[in-house]
């Protein structure tokens, strides 16, 4: 998790904006709204920051619109990675919100988790982080049962800020908390029982524990899949990380088992068009291909190589990076095979990606360029022979 700061006004921060000076700031904060919706993002942030200037120019910015304003601004300059702005909306937010509700109303305390996630992610004061982050852990710990969501997401923040700040047992000790209160089931949707164990299995690999290592990852997988479902992508997600962790332990045996129960339980629940669910049947897929590539399975991992190959182009788009080394392996194996003409068409894919995000100057398009060249000839060379 990240987490951010500035205390710049926000006259002064959005003043280049200009200001709107027409029309009540409800129709603003409304008009902005369905900018929002039609994804015209630009366009609803300069109405909510013109709106909230022209309120604090005039010194009339105390009302409940004014903070729906800012609610606003702040999450959406959050999810733009303008952190250090969104820090200065929540601080003047977080002032705001306790003079209308009270400092100890739930709604002003939920204000501490947008900020301490700001702050962390714009590289602010990780202390004045933990602090808002225990304050609201506090208090939603005593707020009954109706805030346990709440309540698990500020000991979350404390356990990740801990986390962040280097202090692995206490943070492991949150984390334990997390799923203490959580219970052996946790809800549905809820990914911070899956967090927690994903966070402590990072925690017992810095100490070299590899056994805890595995076993929280596998109870992240089986939490995933009581939260979210079995064919959802991240308990797909959270079984491949499984995998990947007893790949990295030596236990390649294990590892492509879980692979292939993976891949078992994709194939059984048919062509699914969730994008989410073909990158991870992509992942699976090519993962598994190192492993059998490794252990000398050569049609075993031809055969993976070109499903990877397929499933990426659903999950990920024909032209995204992510194709780039699944083309690339694939390329290898068929030149290997003698299959020129398909190698081919692979190494043209390569450089269409490349030329795409790179540009023609850069040198892995150029290399690209030249490998692809020599690979025309040396095709052009073998259709003659076997002319002759």
């Amino acid at each position: 998790m990240k987490l951010q700061s500035t205390a710049l006004s926000l006259l002064l921060v959005f003043s280049c904006c200009g200001l709107i000076r027409g029309g009540p700031s409800e129709d603003a904060l409304k008009i902005g709204d369905e900018a929002y919706a039609n994804k015209d993002y630009k366009s609803a942030l300069t109405t909510w920051i013109n709106a909230y200037n022209e309120r604090q120019t005039a010194k009339t910015a105390n009302d409940e619109t004014c903070a729906q304003l800012l609610a606003r601004l702040g999450d959406l300059l959050g999810r733009t990675g303008s952190s250090k702005l969104a820090v200065d909306v929540y601080e003047k937010l977080l002032v705001l919100r306790g003079a209308l509700s009270g400092k100890d109303n739930p709604e002003t305390q939920k204000i501490k988790n947008f900020l301490l996630v700001q702050i962390a992610n714009s590289g602010g004061d990780l202390d004045r982080a933990l602090l808002l982050a225990q304050e609201a852990a506090t208090f939603f710990g005593h707020a009954g049962p109706n805030f346990i969501e709440e309540h698990l997401q500020s000991l979350t923040n404390v356990g990740s800020i801990l986390l962040e700040k280097k202090e692995r047992i206490a943070a492991h000790e949150v984390f334990t908390a997390i799923i203490s209160i959580a219970g052996d089931r946790p809800q549905k949707g809820s990914e911070y029982v899956v967090s927690a164990y994903g966070s402590m299995a990072v925690i017992a690999a810095f100490f070299g524990r590899s056994k805890d290592e595995i076993l929280y990852r596998q109870k992240a997988a089986t939490a995933a899949k009581e939260s979210f479902g079995a064919e959802n992508s991240k308990t797909y997600a959270a079984r491949i990380v499984v995998a990947t962790t007893l790949s990295g332990s030596g236990d390649t045996k294990g590892a492509r088992e879980v692979y292939a129960s993976i891949l078992s339980d994709l194939e059984k629940g048919g062509s699914s068009e969730d994008k989410l669910v073909q990158q991870q049947w992509t992942v699976t897929l090519y993962r598994l291909f190192a492993l059998e590539t490794a252990a000398g399975n050569e049609d075993r991992a031809f055969s993976l190589i070109k499903s990877a190959f397929e499933h990426c182009k659903i999950g990920f788009g024909e032209t995204d990076t992510n194709m780039l080394p699944i083309a690339l392996d694939l390329a290898k194996v068929h030149l290997k095979k003698g299959n020129y003409q398909e190698g081919v068409k692979c190494y043209q894919r390569v450089l269409d990606i490349r030329r795409r995000n790179l540009g023609p100057d850069s040198p892995d398009t150029k290399e690209t360029q030249k490998i692809l060249n020599e690979l025309y000839e040396d095709v052009r060379k073998a259709e003659a022979a076997k002319k002759k």
